[in-house]
Order: structure tokens, then C-alpha cells, then sequence
């Protein structure tokens, strides 16, 4: 929707620029004549803010203003002597406008706001995870902790006590379960064949 209406309004922009300068251009001036293209150019590019809508709206601007122009019997601009260069004439000039409609309509172009996610701010009630440092290859072999005993811990489980014993993994150093053979929280081989 957004699109069709940049178009409309490069279209009708083309439109009234053209339609507004022709009506001088039979002074013949060729500053007239660049202002007519580079001006419709770029305001059919900053209103259509894309290229190819600014392209198509100063297209059809322009061979819309030119056609009321010539049904209005308003003398256009026309340096050869023979009358039917003139819409040879005409199409070059819509092209250059369409050229600097495209040029501007790129510059100008819409672009998606970019989303920045400020890391620093921790929402209220919202508990990030901190991040644990693996260690590495090197950290095992040159710092490799020593297996604790087995040590007890009591847990009461229905109105009785039950002895767990509990040893510490020597790769993540979590508490385990004594009699693992993998670590449950890093799935390393505990017990060595």
C-alpha cells in the first residue's frame, strides 16, 4: 500500500513540475530545459524514495504532463527545424528525468530500521543464564583436579533418613552421585578401564 502511494505521488509530482515548466519553454533556453529534467527527476526520486517507483512515476509524470502540454497547445521545445524531431526530442528528455528520478529515488530509498539490542539492561524478573567457561584440552591435562572421596550427604525421605554418597566430577567439578560412571552434567567417562 505504501508503495502505490510514493508511486502516486511521484507520478502526480512529475506530472505538475513538467505540466508547470513547459508552459516557459518556448524561450528556448536550455537551463529551462535542465531544470525541467533534473528538477521532475528529483522530485518524482523524493517523493517515489525508491528507485524503480521513482523511475516509473517520472515516467508516466512526464509523458502525462507533456501530453497535457500538447492537448493545452502550449509550443514545446524543439531545436530542430523538423517537427517530428520532437518526439524524439521528448523521449530523451524523459529519460533523463527518469535517470535522475532513479538516481535520487536510490539515495533516498526507504530503509528498515535496524532493531539494536542494548545487552547491558537485565529486564526486572528476568534471569539471564551466566555463562560457564569450558575447559579446554589444555586446562584438563594441565590443571586436572583430584577425585574427592566419597563423601555422605542426608536427605530426608519419608520420615526416614537415606544415606547418598557423593563424589565431585573432576571435569566440571559438579556434585555427582558416587556410584556414576558418567558425569550427568558434562557426560564425561568417570571410571577409567
Amino acid at each position: 500500500m505504501r508503495g502505490s502511494v510514493r508511486l502516486g505521488l511521484s507520478v502526480l509530482g512529475s506530472l505538475a513540475l513538467v505540466l508547470f515548466l513547459t508552459r516557459f519553454e518556448k524561450t528556448g533556453s536550455l537551463t529551462l530545459i535542465f531544470l525541467e529534467v533534473a528538477g521532475s527527476g528529483a522530485l518524482a526520486g523524493l517523493l517515489g524514495r525508491s528507485a524503480s517507483l521513482s523511475a516509473l512515476g517520472s515516467l508516466v509524470g512526464g509523458l502525462a504532463g507533456t501530453y497535457l502540454a500538447v492537448s493545452m497547445g502550449v509550443p514545446l521545445w524543439n531545436p530542430s527545424p523538423t517537427p517530428s524531431d520532437l518526439l524524439i526530442i521528448r523521449l530523451f528528455m524523459l529519460g533523463g528525468i527518469a535517470a535522475v528520478a532513479a538516481v535520487v529515488g536510490y539515495i533516498a530509498r526507504v530503509r528498515p530500521r535496524e532493531r539494536v539490542k542494548d545487552e547491558s539492561v537485565e529486564s526486572p524478573g528476568i534471569k539471564q543464564p551466566i555463562a560457564e567457561k569450558k575447559p579446554t584440552l589444555e586446562t584438563k591435562i594441565v590443571q586436572e583436579p583430584e577425585i574427592e572421596p566419597a563423601t555422605t550427604v542426608e536427605s530426608k525421605a519419608s520420615s526416614e533418613y537415606i544415606e547418598v554418597q557423593t563424589r565431585i566430577c573432576k571435569f566440571c567439578l559438579n556434585v555427582i552421585p558416587a556410584e556414576s560412571v558418567f558425569c550427568p552434567m558434562c557426560g564425561n567417562k568417570l571410571v577409567e578401564v
